[in-house]
């Protein structure tokens, strides 16, 4: 009769914490979607980089965000590319790394081993 009373307890417990997780999904998916302040992919598709994978990509309804993408293409190669794409006003390059500034967007350009990081700041 113990081991009854255990077992059904058990099921309750768990039951019950089924139930709060259920509720903690719901309420915290909610939230995401109906944030105003957040949304995504509201930088340009024109500044990503072709066959790059997106690590990071956070909009703000103003028009501010970050871009983080990662390729296997070299250094040289993408700085070519973004500087055809964004006409920057300034460009440094130091070792493996290339920013450009223009208007709005800045790009930073990084060499990592074998890949490339990629991250465009977009301001409002």
């Amino acid at each position: 009769m113990r081991g009854l009373i255990i077992v059904g307890i058990i099921i309750v417990v768990l039951l019950g914490i089924g139930s709060v997780v259920g509720v903690m999904k719901a309420v915290f998916r909610a939230r995401r979607q109906s944030h105003p302040s957040v949304s995504k992919q509201l930088i340009g598709k024109s500044l990503v980089y072709p066959g790059a994978q997106t690590i990071l990509d956070v909009t703000s309804e103003d028009g501010a965000g970050v871009l983080q993408l990662k390729t296997t293409d070299g250094v040289d190669k993408v700085a070519d590319w973004y500087e055809a794409k964004l006409k920057p006003t300034k460009t440094v390059r130091v070792g493996p790394t290339v920013v450009m500034k223009s208007d709005k967007v800045t790009a930073t350009i990084v060499s990592d081993g074998g890949n490339t990081n990629i991250l465009i700041k977009q301001a409002p």
